[in-house]
């Protein structure tokens, strides 16, 4: 695709929020109320439709993806809504003075989400980092942001989803991420993790979603690191491995139907060349 072409992933940091209900229902009186009825007019929505609007709505997480010796690494900041925004400006900001040029990356990041964090960080009375001022700007203007959706849509009138991309891609690991209308749901349940889960599988969809667009080729051990659940790889990495891992591994690389070679090369980056007797028969 010509306008990620010769692209560098190590000089870009993807970006994914999640957003919830101010609070976990709507006032039956007051302004709040009041002001709700001016802008959605059906009170029936509040829950599951608040979080797209600034002002009625916040930021729950942010997660933040970057590429170092090839292999994508997300740092997620939750919390205090203020202090979600002050430090993911901190980290933007210590990129930009590790890298230099920065690009941000993410679905939907010009027309929802740098928006939203400008908006909240007003609210919050914070500082708007110069990365997320979009103010008065135009989508073609803000050449410092890739985003996902207006690569793939282009001029069609039709949006695509950041979930029918991974289907279309065939990331099967979005499997486990539940659907965005959920995410108020699961706030107000405080299954928390459920949703930093999806801010963080939404980092790794975008971050090979660009990869394909970009024509870069997925090295094998990129393709377990992406498939392979990452609690039992930081396991094996760290020489932490019980017979219930190694059976999981073991399952996971016969399911992948890498060539021999590939897989012992792997396992022996992984156990330092004491590849558990278990796993020879892979290769």
């Amino acid at each position: 695709m010509r306008a990620v072409k010769n692209i560098n992933l190590e000089k870009i940091l993807f970006i994914s929020i999640e957003t919830v209900p101010q609070e976990t229902e709507l006032a039956k009186e007051g302004l709040m109320h009041n002001s709700w009825s001016e802008r959605v007019n059906d009170s029936e929505s509040y829950t599951e439709t608040a979080p797209l609007f600034a002002e009625f709505g916040k930021i729950f997480c942010v997660s933040l993806g970057y590429v170092k010796n090839h292999q994508l690494n997300i740092k997620t900041i939750q919390g205090d809504e203020k202090e979600i925004i002050e430090t993911t400006y901190k980290m933007v900001d210590a990129f930009r003075r590790t890298w230099g040029n920065l690009t941000l990356c993410g679905h939907s990041l010009k027309g929802f989400a740098i928006p939203y964090v400008m908006r909240r960080s007003i609210i919050n009375n914070v500082s708007v980092q110069e990365l997320f001022d979009v103010s008065g700007l135009k989508p073609w203007d803000i050449n410092w942001i890739l985003d996902i959706k207006d690569l793939w849509q282009g001029s069609s009138p039709v949006s695509a989803p950041l979930l029918s991309l991974a289907h279309a891609f065939n990331l099967d690991y979005a499997e486990s991420i539940i659907l965005g209308k959920d995410v108020a749901s699961m706030y107000i349940h405080e299954e928390y993790e459920e949703i930093t889960h999806r801010c963080e599988v939404n980092v790794r969809i975008c971050h090979d979603i660009l990869k394909r667009m970009a024509g870069i080729k997925t090295d094998w051990k990129d393709e377990i690191l992406a498939n392979a659940e990452l609690g039992t790889l930081e396991k094996a990495y760290n020489g932490v491995v019980s017979v219930k891992d190694i059976g999981d591994l073991k399952d996971k690389l016969s399911s992948m139907n890498l060539d021999p070679k590939a897989t012992k090369d792997i396992l022996d980056t992984m156990f330092k060349g004491d590849i558990p007797k278990e796993l020879e028969g892979l290769f």
